[in-house]
């Protein structure tokens, strides 16, 4: 332990198991030390909607400080937002708070939407979760000392806990807000990680029972591609933990990335996704620390997640991967229905409307920007002299290590003295919604070329948003969906969609007391001009 001067928040769980010595519950000590709560300061608070689906017994438990109980008021202003625990006193003391937590019953969550990765929730007879799920925001706008421990001395044989800043039992201290509590994700049960056991400061990817085959194939690559993503931006790897959990109630595989750490939640369904779109996910959830959140970000992400795992050394995938990538940019980018909308447009119904084909389109448009002025760059400099990638070396690696938001002044910033004003040209007629167009010869390569093609514009059929969230609404006639048994209405199970021009659209659907599963492909009957990366041989 250091002997920060901090003010200290320390965390005991204790895993409690059941007769088949599977987790069942958690039982939480929370103390916080050296600091002072004075009447009427905010001493805890938690987002409801955030632990709705965690059954606790915090709210009946006493608050103590030295002196015994220590009095409260609750306000909770509005179902669903934010609950907050006053102090009606001063504290005296060290603060401490004992209950109890764990994943709320299946019976009680169907009564719900569906459950997020940040939910505490049952796998395999073990727990996994994030903070959000159980443990209150401690108040206070300084840095604490946050100490995680785990009680394991009631625990079966082959037991292990792990958080995301290291592996219990033996207490993990980190320093910041104390939102570090709640924004990272806590595992407990028989784990399985690759590695099999890590230091406290190095990387693991973590799992319950035996892994998919094709979620195997790419965690065994993830700790290789991870240093590899540290590498490409001259950093040491960083602390950094992978977390896999089954989730048979969500509907989709999907990935969620937090400080640190990822959380990717599958499905049954699981293996309907081939080994390209799983190693692309895993790249861009790689990339998500280093680039900002925004449509440049995104853009950068996608441009990377061709590279990294096809370029040597450290190839991880060959060239089919490079050009099966490609073209899954290529046509998201040109057989978009937003092909042609401003950008100013595109933003507003990204995040304005919650459009997500939309927000989806920005990113890749950002990908084709980034990836125009990476070819154009290219030409400007010779090929036997560096920076023989200039966007990589003279915008994104400097921007990176700068350390500061950025965005596309900044970029354009970087390559102006290389290019002049051809990146503020490109990014202005982007911004008009003018198609940005590839040379044929993509990278100057003999072997591939990009062939014109006629392909369908995408069209899922029906409302996005509510798809997403679980109904079929606004339901086209006479798309695919329709075509293929689909009908306004049905409640959504789960779902699974390709990410190629060629991916279908796979769900199961609940209709009255029917359970029915039908395939389509999202696209539209009309066509649309389109490129394709293909071998010369085979053009």
């Amino acid at each position: 332990m250091s002997n920060s001067t901090h003010p200290i928040i320390h965390v005991t769980i204790k895993p409690m198991f059941n007769h088949l010595h599977h987790v069942e519950s958690l039982s939480i000590s929370l103390s916080v030390k050296s600091y002072i709560f004075k009447t009427g300061d905010t001493i805890l608070s938690s987002q409801t909607a955030h632990t709705k689906r965690t059954d606790t017994d915090m709210p009946d438990r006493p608050v103590t400080d030295e002196l015994g109980d220590f009095p409260m008021e609750i306000s909770h202003p509005e179902p669903y937002t934010t609950k907050s625990c006053i102090a009606s006193r001063d504290s005296s003391g060290d603060v401490n708070i004992f209950y109890k937590a764990c994943p709320a019953t299946r019976k009680k969550m169907a009564d719900w939407d569906q459950p997020s990765a940040i939910d505490l929730k049952y796998d395999q007879g073990c727990i996994i979760g994030t903070g959000f799920s159980f443990i209150p925001l401690i108040a206070g706008d300084e840095d604490f000392r946050t100490v995680v421990e785990w009680n394991l001395d009631a625990s079966p044989k082959g037991t292990r806990a792990v958080w995301t800043y290291g592996e219990g039992p033996d207490p993990i201290e980190k320093i910041g807000p104390a939102s570090v509590l709640l924004d990272s994700v806590y595992m407990i049960g028989p784990i399985n990680s690759t590695p099999p056991s890590t230091p406290p400061s190095e990387y693991g990817s973590y799992y319950f029972g035996t892994l998919p085959p094709n979620i195997s194939l790419i965690n065994d690559i993830h700790f290789p591609l991870f240093t590899k993503t540290a590498s490409f931006f001259n950093t040491p790897p960083p602390l950094y933990r992978s977390f896999t959990t089954l989730s048979p109630l969500s509907r989709t595989t999907h990935s969620t990335p937090l400080p640190h750490a990822h959380i990717l939640t599958y499905t049954p369904q699981i293996h309907l996704i081939d080994d390209y779109t799983l190693i692309r996910r895993l790249t861009h959830s790689l990339l998500h620390p280093y680039l900002p959140p925004s449509w440049l970000g995104e853009g950068i992400k996608h441009l990377l997640s061709i590279y990294l795992p096809f370029r040597p050394p450290g190839q991880v995938r060959d060239g089919s991967y490079f050009q099966d990538t490609v073209n899954v940019l290529v046509a998201r980018y040109y057989t978009s229905p937003y092909l042609r909308v401003s950008m100013d447009r595109l933003l507003r119904l990204a995040e304005e409307e919650g459009d997500k084909d939309a927000h989806e389109h920005a990113g890749v448009r950002g990908w084709a920007y980034v990836l125009s002025v990476d070819l154009a760059a290219r030409k400007v400099v010779p090929v036997t002299k560096p920076p023989q990638r200039p966007v990589e070396d003279l915008a994104v690696k400097p921007l990176v290590a700068g350390g500061r938001d950025w965005g596309i002044e900044e970029f354009i910033r970087c390559l102006t003295p290389l290019m002049g004003a051809e990146p503020r040209e490109r990014y202005e007629r982007m911004c008009e919604g003018t198609p940005i167009l590839f040379p044929v010869e993509l990278f100057g390569a003999k072997s591939h070329r990009l062939v014109p093609v006629q392909q369908e514009v995408f069209e899922l059929g029906m409302e996005r948003q509510a798809f997403e969230g679980g109904v079929v609404k606004g339901l086209k006639g006479g798309c695919r969906a329709e075509v293929a048994g689909v009908r306004e209405g049905d409640e959504v199970v789960w779902k699974e969609m390709g990410d190629g021009f060629e991916g279908v659209v796979e769900v199961g659907v609940m209709r009255g007391e029917e359970r029915l599963e039908f395939k389509w492909w999202p696209r539209g009957w009309e066509r649309v001009e389109s490129w394709r990366l293909e071998k010369v041989e085979d053009s």
